[in-house]
């Protein structure tokens, strides 16, 4: 029955969007003017319920991604990963492969594609069953318009990163090495599972060691044979990390006590928004992969999900709107699922909570 409650009442209190910040602080640090947990009650709550802090619930932030690199969004207070799952449904982070196998030129071991030549592939550890491999590339100007265009800092948006997905084994889970230098040879790089595999996040790589300062962090979903792509999620818009940290970040900053309103729940980043079109737009259909994945997710591992969903619509009549529906429809299906709902920027005035 405490569990029960505990969930329910964190739920609640993940409706309040935004805490407001106190007159004062409490605990003599303006940080904690930021993001006042003592507004809603939540300081005296977990004070009386120490382990009804969010654990055993998991918050699906669909935004614009989660930065799993952030200090508050690394561990929870029992430490365990916080970011649990990281995935991209805008296809803002898409890189397209293209099925080849080792060819010798020259006496040297290539990857060759229509669109690009990989250097390296016989020094790997591990190597692709029946010789297959499916290659790609990670194109900064894609990301023209983001934010974060130059993922490596090296002064230029133009540069390419290989990308080369292979299975181990028949049945195995897909790997992928990538050419985090930009070089064209993956020699010197590591051989990566799926994001939920082994929840580790990677950076592009600065030439110069002492200047690699790299801007976001990134994550993959690896789909050669049944998507024939490869999934990069990150977070070059920062609301969604931002959310993720009001929500359930746990010392951020890197300070004590400094935490979000459940800094026991874990996370999982669907993004919804691509940040290199206008305003970071979603699609209804980003919307609908993203709430069916946390639908699923919840089923399958029979815990609470959270949905926190920052869109907004303009000029529309509320609860009229085609995504409205099929929310609506997701929650009523799963008992497990909950959201909590952007109310838009526009206002005041009538339909102006979009």
């Amino acid at each position: 029955m405490e569990a029960f409650v505990s969930r329910i009442t964190i739920i609640a209190a993940l409706f309040i969007a935004l805490a407001q910040p106190s007159s004062a602080s409490s605990k003599g640090d303006t940080y904690f003017d930021y993001l006042s947990r003592d507004a809603i009650g939540a300081d005296e709550f977990t004070a009386k319920h120490p382990t009804w802090d969010g654990r055993g619930v998991v918050i699906a932030v669909l935004d614009t991604g989660v930065d799993p690199s952030v200090p508050g969004l690394l561990r929870t207070p029992t430490g365990k990963t916080k970011v649990i799952e990281a995935r991209d449904f805008s296809g803002e982070g898409d890189v397209q492969l293209e099925r080849t196998k080792r060819t010798l030129e020259d006496g040297i071991a290539l990857l060759r594609t229509e669109t690009g030549v990989v250097r390296g592939v016989d020094t790997l550890s591990q190597k692709a069953h029946g010789g297959v491999y499916w290659v790609g590339f990670f194109e900064e100007e894609a990301l023209e318009r983001s934010s974060v265009n130059d993922v490596n800092r090296n002064g230029t948006t133009s540069d390419r990163f290989a990308v080369v997905a292979f299975y181990p084994e028949a049945g195995a889970e897909p790997l992928v090495v990538i050419d985090l230098d930009g070089d064209g040879e993956i020699s010197d790089e590591r051989i990566r599972p799926n994001y939920r595999v082994d929840k580790a996040h990677f950076s592009f790589t600065h030439p110069d060691p002492r200047k690699d300062q790299s801007p976001i962090a990134f994550s993959v979903t690896i789909m050669p044979e049944s998507e024939r792509r490869v999934e990069f999620h990150f977070d070059d818009g920062g609301h969604g990390t931002h959310c993720a940290g009001i929500a359930a970040g746990y010392g951020l900053q890197g300070r004590a006590g400094f935490d979000g309103i459940a800094p026991g729940a874990t996370l999982m980043s669907l993004k919804i928004g691509n940040n290199a079109l206008a305003g970071g737009a979603t699609t209804p259909g980003s919307m609908q992969r993203a709430i069916a994945y946390a639908s699923e997710w919840a089923k399958e591992h029979n815990v609470p999900v959270v949905m926190n969903i920052s869109y907004g619509i303009g000029s529309e009549i509320e609860g009229y709107a085609g995504i409205d529906g099929e929310l609506d429809t997701a929650l009523a299906a799963n008992t497990l699922l909950a959201a909590s709902v952007a109310a838009g920027n526009e206002g005041p005035g009538l339909s102006t909570v979009g």
